[in-house]
């Protein structure tokens, strides 16, 4: 990795997570992943720490299921052109404590390990670990992923406790 001084500067590099409202949505009209030429001008601007914000319904259309090959191709075409530059990638989960099922209209959120008005829990810490045993499982030995972030910004939890999800 090219080396950028004492301290590590950065930016988000948005548009995988867009489209929340359509999912797992359509690449290019709901999402998008940034080109090349986005990782090669961060990187000669010195910023060489690209936070890459994902959803998890596109990475895993079921929660326990297989991720997805093609959304997964984009991370790893972007881990690549932030390596090829010299930066690294922190992989962020954007999705709040939160997992949604169904499309458009019928979509319906769930916090973590909270019950639904069935009773059931629809999405749970054990779906998130699998999520991650995943994800990390296709990065394990990629130089250029600095970090991961297991889940931005989890808020109102409800009955659970995100110091125990996580």
């Amino acid at each position: 990795m090219v080396s950028f001084g004492q301290y590590r500067r950065g930016v988000n590099v948005a548009g995988a997570e867009f489209g929340e409202n359509n999912l797992p949505g359509t690449l290019g009209t709901h999402y998008t992943f940034n080109s090349e030429n986005t990782f090669r001008y961060f990187a000669e601007k010195r910023l060489g720490v690209m936070r890459l914000p994902l959803k998890w319904e596109r990475l895993q259309h079921t929660p326990g299921s297989p991720l997805d090959s093609a959304y997964l191709a984009g991370v790893k075409n972007n881990v690549a052109w932030a390596k090829a530059h010299g930066a690294e990638v922190i992989l962020d989960i954007q999705n709040f404590g939160r997992y949604s099922f169904g499309t458009g209209a019928s979509l319906q959120t769930y916090i973590i390990d909270n019950r639904a008005s069935d009773g059931a829990v629809k999405i749970s810490t054990a779906d998130l670990a699998d999520l991650w045993v995943r994800l990390s499982n296709e990065f394990k030995f990629e130089r250029a992923v600095f970090a991961y972030d297991l889940m931005n910004e989890p808020h109102d939890m409800g009955q659970a406790s995100w110091k125990a999800i996580s």
